[in-house]
């Protein structure tokens, strides 16, 4: 039986949810470090020229690296570096009773189609059970959909029961659920599109909670995004505050978030840098949160070079430039209009 850990978030995307099933139907060769890729052997049967193929164990593995220490520690070699490698292997005279296989860079390319095959065949399967009413399809707005596909999401608890309809074993760690999940009201199907400093107050509500726990960073449900606001916000909150015992800047005490920032943007004038933190990075660019740690993966293929890095705030701790998403948002924005 296969085993699945969902992510932790309350919604999850669907095209990575069905991409997790497909990869553990079968694992990716391409995305394969470390030379774990190295995993068949071929033995020829006492006393015949036939040879059977066997999992290779990670001793086995380690005596073949010692023999051969160059193989590359990624999947996909050239026919004419196989045969070289095989060459030298064959020529060793220490070399070990049987032949390792060599994965080729044909063979990847099977594999990721394969992947790709189980894949949509999962989102078939998903857009007929939308169909039919058995399961709930949303955008990043929380509007309802009626398809199945990238940037659409359903609930944690309907993909939990997809998979044991399925019958995959689910491996979920409580741990490492959302510290809002238990308590946050389902969103309406009517709700739009929440505005950005909406959004920005609501995250640093969610921050102060946050902090008095041992929640790791990155596991904030994307529904939190569209849990309505308990109180109207204008355009220029202005916190119920004592005024502060010691003198301060006059620019810091007209900050709508008061003190809660000052070590990152003491100041409101032009020139301060930013931080937006993940959800806020979310809620500008409209992607999810797998879909942005994607973009920063080279190994994936959504990978995106132009994608700004995060910035390290603490052990653990990151955040974006908001400057730098700016920018990349109208590079897109241009790109699309050319």
């Amino acid at each position: 039986m296969i085993d699945i850990q969902l992510p932790p978030d309350d919604l999850i995307d669907m095209w990575d949810f069905t991409r997790l099933i497909a990869k553990s139907i079968c694992p990716s060769l391409r995305e394969a470090e470390g030379h774990t890729w190295l995993q068949k052997k071929l033995e020829k049967l006492p006393g015949s020229d036939f040879e059977t193929a066997s999992e290779m164990t990670a001793d086995e593995r380690a005596s073949l690296l010692r023999l051969l220490p160059e193989l590359p520690s990624h999947a996909g070699m050239s026919k004419n570096d196989r045969e070289v490698f095989m060459d030298a292997y064959l020529r060793h005279p220490d070399r070990l009773p049987w032949s390792p296989v060599l994965v080729t860079e044909e063979e990847v390319t099977a594999n990721s189609f394969k992947i790709l095959q189980i894949q949509e065949k999962h989102l078939l399967e998903l857009q007929q059970e939308i169909a039919s009413g058995k399961i709930t399809a949303l955008d990043q707005h929380h509007v309802t959909e009626t398809r199945a596909g990238k940037n659409i999401f359903i609930r944690r608890e309907d993909a939990l029961n997809y998979l044991k309809a399925h019958r995959f074993r689910t491996v979920d760690d409580p741990g490492s659920r959302s510290i809002h999940s238990a308590s946050k009201p389902k969103a309406s199907a009517k709700r739009t599109a929440t505005s950005p400093k909406v959004l920005e107050a609501d995250h640093q509500s969610d921050s102060v909670k946050a902090d008095s726990t041992t929640a790791p960073e990155g596991t904030t449900a994307l529904a939190d995004l569209a849990a309505p606001a308990t109180t109207p916000i204008s355009a220029s909150p202005r916190p119920k505050m004592k005024p502060p015992s010691t003198q301060h800047d006059s620019k810091t005490q007209r900050s709508p978030r008061g003190s809660l920032e000052t070590s990152v943007e003491p100041t409101r004038h032009s020139t301060a840098t930013v931080i937006l933190r993940r959800r806020q990075v979310e809620a500008r660019t409209s992607l999810s949160r797998s879909a942005i740690y994607d973009r920063l993966d080279a190994n994936s293929p959504r990978y995106d070079p132009t994608f700004p890095k995060q910035v390290k705030l603490g052990s653990s701790s990151v955040g974006w430039l908001e400057s730098e998403i700016e920018n990349w948002l109208a590079a897109r924005t241009r790109a699309s209009r050319q």
